[in-house]
Parts: structure tokens; C-alpha cells; sequence
């Protein structure tokens, strides 16, 4: 490979990823930042961290990693979802698929076929009611910070309302409690 090739090459793996317009609140995961769920400052700890980022088609996709337990390693759930803007609200259909496609990580490892099919079937029997129902998540402040208000095909859900703090990836914070 001639030296043009790599520098080219380097150059394009530098590039920064494409600014996505967000509204309002919502601008900072526009330009890169993640949201940090259930902030510990003091640990630098999330219970989750969420992102966006645009796919090969332009749509905007959110991901986020979670942590479900820490019995005897951190178990955490990976997923991605392709979203639409509404109202200045990020909008999940919460499609059965993207429930499906999620990966999931034990001790920093893969779980097994076995083990993945027993923690799917539990958190679906708790998530199930959301398949299929449109979730809009808009950002608010308030005298505590940021927050997170879902709506679920239109009705406020107080048990998804959820604090969070922007966080750059260089910050240091990692998905924990």
C-alpha cells in the first residue's frame, strides 16, 4: 500500500462522525455526546449509556448499553433501534426485532445460546407490554438536571422517566453501578 493509500485511509478513519440536527436539549447526542442514565459522578458509573448515530440508509438509530446485574460479573444488554423525531421527542416503535437482535455480555464475555434464551424470555415477560407501542422520549430541566420523560403511544410513563447527564466518550465513564 503506497503511503498516499494509508494517510488517505487514515484521514478517513479520523473523520468525525456526521452531526445529526437535534432539537433543543436533545443537540449535545447530535454532535457525539452520550447520555449517561443513573450518573454516580464520584464512580463515573452509568446504569446506562445511550448514543445515536446515523445507519447506512441515514436514519437515525439510538443504542444503548445497560446494566442488569453484577451477581458475578456485570451482565449487560446492548440494542439498537431506528427512530424518528417527533415533536422535538425521540421516538421508538419498539419493534419486537430490535428486543430480538439484543446482545447481551456477562463478566465482559459472550453468554451462551442457552443462558441468552433464559434472560430473553424473562425480560420479555417484564418489557412485552411496550412491543409494538410507540415510546417518545423528550428531555426536560428541571432544579435536579436533566430528565428523561417517555410517553407510550401518547400517555406519560412515569416508570420510564428517567435523570441523566451529557458525558463525552473520552470522559472516562463506563456502564456500572
Amino acid at each position: 500500500m503506497s503511503m498516499i493509500a494509508v494517510l488517505a485511509a487514515a484521514a478517513v478513519a479520523a473523520k468525525p462522525p456526521p452531526t445529526i440536527p437535534l432539537p433543543g436539549l436533545l443537540a449535545p447526542m447530535g454532535t457525539g455526546k452520550l447520555m449517561c442514565i443513573g450518573p454516580d459522578k464520584a464512580k463515573k458509573t452509568c446504569i446506562g449509556i445511550g448514543g445515536m448515530r446515523l445507519n447506512a440508509k441515514g436514519e437515525m438509530v439510538v443504542w444503548n448499553k445497560t446494566w442488569l446485574g453484577d451477581a458475578r460479573g456485570p451482565l449487560l444488554a446492548t440494542q439498537e433501534a431506528v427512530v424518528t423525531l417527533k415533536d422535538g421527542a425521540v421516538c421508538d416503535p419498539n419493534r419486537p426485532s430490535d428486543f430480538e437482535a439484543t446482545r447481551y455480555t456477562w463478566a465482559g464475555g459472550k453468554l451462551t445460546a442457552q443462558q441468552v434464551d433464559v434472560l430473553r424470555t424473562r425480560i420479555k415477560a417484564r418489557l412485552q407490554q411496550y412491543f409494538n407501542r410507540e415510546t417518545c422520549q423528550q428531555v426536560y430541566e428541571d432544579a435536579g438536571g436533566l430528565v428523561m420523560l417517555a410517553r407510550v403511544n401518547g400517555v406519560q410513563d412515569p416508570s420510564l422517566t428517567l435523570r441523566f447527564v451529557w458525558i463525552s466518550p473520552k470522559d472516562g465513564y463506563r456502564v456500572g453501578v
